[in-house]
Formats: structure tokens, sequence, C-alpha cells
């Protein structure tokens, strides 16, 4: 890890910094900061579970706004689309259990993760 200082000595300005650097965040640190003031396998489980469904409910109420505008676009066309309450509930369920499906592979490389590694 290297320290970037933003000062008018070092020759980088915040804009420089902003459009020629790419920032990234380890997510793997974050939990092992985590696991490191006490934090247990079951809560990151929840952790990760919460943020999965809360981007699966954004995520379809996103693509529900979209498909409603296709659909009165596609109307004025001359096709009609049925968005039926069962098939909108199957769509719903089905992107919270690929949402939970995905998060399982994250949990379990969370669960192997070390709180010492934090200090190194």
């Amino acid at each position: 890890t290297r320290i970037l200082r933003l000062s008018p000595s070092s020759g980088r300005s915040p804009m420089s910094f902003a459009f020629k650097s790419r920032l990234r965040i380890s997510f793997p640190d974050v939990f092992s900061t985590l696991k490191a003031i006490g934090a247990t396998n079951r809560f990151i489980t929840w952790l990760v579970m919460a943020q999965s469904l809360i981007y699966a409910v954004i995520g379809f109420v996103i693509a529900l706004l979209l498909l409603i505008g296709t659909k009165f676009g596609m109307a004025k066309a001359g096709l009609i689309i049925d968005l039926s309450f069962p098939f909108l509930t199957f769509l719903f369920l089905v992107t919270l259990i690929i949402a939970v499906a995905s998060s399982t592979f994250s949990i379990q490389r969370l669960k192997k993760v070390e709180p010492s590694s934090v200090f190194r």
C-alpha cells in the first residue's frame, strides 16, 4: 500500500489524480478489518446477503420501470405486452435467487479471510 499525497509540491493536483489514477478498494481488507475487531462469520454472511438483496431490489425496480416504459412504447406501435402480477412476481423471485446464489461465492471466500492480514 502506498500513500498518495495531493499537494502542490508533489506535482499532482486532485484533478490529475481523479483522471489519471485508478483507485482500488480491496473489499477483503475491509472484511478482515471487521474480523479483526470481532465480527463473526455469521455477521459477515448477513452483511453480504443484505447488500446483495438490496442491490437486487434496486436493480429490479429500475428494470421494471424500463420494462413499463418499453410496454407503453410498444403499445403505440401496436404491440401488446402483458405484464401480469404472477409474471412480475416470478421475475422478482428469480432476481432474488440469482442475487443470493451469486453472493454465496463471495461469502465462501470471505470466510477464509484472516483478520491478521489487515496488519501486513
